[in-house]
């Protein structure tokens, strides 16, 4: 009898509130379910509004205490749910505390599913928020609250094992009719932005953000020389046990070969930039066609998506579980 276990993953959302994260994991499941790998049977996605049916967004977060029977309420219906293995796991929150990111992290581990987590951007976030309200008065959050929070937002760092693998998608929109366009670029611009308006604002998290996707730098185009020098080459002494060096006496033939070789460099460089300075031809201005740009190529969020499931669902290897996640049973009693 062969026994087949399917291990389902865990995506986790995070972001500033009100950036879009709900319908995000609602596109994304019904995605998950029609992708080509058939491994995802069913989706669970785990929000406020499944876990406190009985309170408002902006209740579960007006204080402390409040934030923090959210936050385990969350994190308690992940783990019942991540033992389900045909289920791909949504946690649809901020998730905006790397520590509360790390719990979640384990969590995956201890039960040997895969992991990973998106960053959601968007820069109307308080613009989408204040249209929410009106909408459905008293049920977002306040004015102040989402700056508070904004403000507490701690970044995920693709360095640290827990908030990788790491994707982000800008879902501001681009055109006037609301459509989500993301670009085929990078997204560090509004991850800069995010992080800016952070009070965990750090600089070599900037400077990570900026690397990430970053791509590579352009080999240099300026022209390079090696000289090897006769007076700086050295002969080690043959024998065992010998650690001495010997300097090799250079011969005339290596010294008249790096004299002519330094020669030739020099002579280089001078008829370079004596060609700079008498160049004086006079520059055609380009023409309309040179000055058009081609527009940049870009994606939709349902193609990102895809490119996030292909990617996470066939590349990703789920955590193996270790000693700070195992559950150790004792067989005594302990009464």
């Amino acid at each position: 009898i062969i026994i087949i276990i399917i291990i389902m993953p865990c995506l986790v959302l995070t972001g500033h509130p009100c950036v879009g994260k709900t319908e995000f994991a609602k596109k994304l499941g019904e995605r998950a379910l029609q992708h080509p790998s058939g491994l995802v049977t069913a989706v669970e996605i785990i929000n406020e509004e499944t876990v406190c049916v009985d309170q408002t967004k902006s209740e579960c977060y007006i204080t402390s205490h409040a934030e923090k029977s959210t936050r385990s309420s969350l994190k308690a219906t992940v783990d019942r749910s991540l033992r389900n293995r045909t289920t791909l796991v949504i946690c649809d929150s901020m998730n905006y505390i790397k520590g509360y990111r790390y719990e979640l992290h384990c969590l995956s581990k201890a039960a040997q599913q895969q992991h990973g987590v998106v960053w959601l951007l968007n820069s109307q976030a308080m613009e989408w928020n204040r249209r929410r309200n009106e909408e459905k008065e008293d049920y977002y959050f306040t004015e102040s609250q989402m700056k508070e929070l904004i403000q507490r937002y701690e970044p995920p760092d693709a360095r640290n094992r827990w908030d990788k693998p790491l994707w982000r998608v800008d879902l501001t929109p681009l055109s006037d009719s609301g459509t989500v366009i993301v670009t085929d670029g990078t997204t560090n611009q509004a991850a800069q932005d995010a992080l800016q308006q952070s009070v965990y604002n750090m600089h070599d998290l900037s400077e990570a953000i900026t690397s990430e996707t970053g791509a590579a730098a352009a080999p240099s185009t300026k022209a390079t020389t090696t000289v090897t020098s006769a007076a700086s080459t050295f002969k080690k002494k043959q024998g065992a046990g010998s650690s001495s060096f010997k300097r090799a006496r250079p011969s005339d033939r290596t010294v008249a070969a790096a004299a002519q070789q330094k020669k030739e460099v020099k002579t280089g460089a001078a008829e370079e930039t004596t060609s700079t300075e008498i160049s004086t031809e006079p520059t055609t201005a380009p023409s309309v066609e040179e000055q058009q740009v081609l527009p940049e190529k870009r994606k939709t969020v349902d193609e990102q998506m895809d490119d996030i499931l292909n990617e996470f669902l066939l590349n990703v290897a789920p955590l193996k579980e270790g000693m700070s996640t195992r559950q150790h049973v004792n067989a005594q009693s302990n009464v």
